[in-house]
Parts: structure tokens; sequence; C-alpha cells
């Protein structure tokens, strides 16, 4: 997934201070990428996964994720808070790490797949770390591929 990445779906600078704000932040973000055009309906059916169940899955991660018609690929947005965020996380901290997952409606293993190699990645607290330190997209995203390349 993060080979996908690219600079204009990464948010090095969250402002959102609620979960709801995050989303919509980072749904506006696939909007002005030209990915989806009903940032409403991505909102409300982010939200609906989180009533589900929070996808802040803890260290500062949330995971927040969802099939969408309106894709044809798996779609990642990154997101960094400098203040954290109250993601209802399983370990109580709050999140400033988002990494939001859309994929197409009706690829259940498109969607688990890289649900896996997400929470895989973010398993290493050096990777989480090296991502707080960075203070663009772009370096963002240098931590990511490098990352990635790593394994």
């Amino acid at each position: 997934m993060t080979e996908e990445c690219r600079p204009d779906l990464i948010l090095a600078g969250l402002k959102g201070r609620t979960r709801e704000e995050v989303l919509r932040e980072l749904a506006s973000c696939l909007v002005r990428a030209g990915i989806v055009k009903e940032e409403a309906l991505l909102v409300e059916a982010l939200l609906a996964r989180e009533d589900l169940g929070s996808t802040g899955v803890g260290d500062g991660v949330a995971i927040p994720h969802a099939r969408v018609p309106a894709i044809d690929h798996p779609v990642l947005v990154v997101g960094r808070s400098t203040q954290g965020v109250d993601f209802k996380s399983l370990d109580g901290k709050p999140a400033d790490l988002f990494f939001l997952i859309l994929t197409p409606d009706g690829k259940t293993g498109e969607h688990l797949q890289a649900l896996a190699q997400i929470s895989r990645l973010l398993r290493r607290a050096a990777l989480r770390e090296a991502l707080r330190r960075a203070d663009s997209a772009e370096s963002i995203l240098k931590v990511l591929k490098e990352s990635s390349e790593e394994g």
C-alpha cells in the first residue's frame, strides 16, 4: 500500500481535534485529489465503521478504513497530528498517526490485505517515531518508502 502513496495524499499537519474532524480532513484530501467526489458520504461511512469499534489500534496509531463503491483500487491517505486526538484507542492514548485505507466495495480480500500490510508496518516503534519526526508530506513519504523497502 505505501508504494502507492503520494505527497498529495499525506497531511503532515492535521488540525482536527476530534475523531470526526480528523476523518473530515482525511476525506477532504481525497476529494481534492479527485479520488472521491462525495466527501459527506465518505465521512458517513467512516463514522459508521468507527461506531462498530474504534480503529484506534494503540501506540498513537489509528487505521480508519472503509469499502466504497466509488473507487477501483485501494487508496491510502496518511495524516499526522502534532497534538494527538482521542480516537477511543485500545490503549486509551491519543492517536497522532492516521492511515486511512479505502478499498473497492466487494473486494474483501484486498481490504484485509491492505489492513494487514499497514498493521505489520506500524508495529515497528522505530517507524512510528520516524513518522512523528517527519515534518512534511515529502519526508513522511520518504520514511514510508524506505520502511516498505526494508520489508
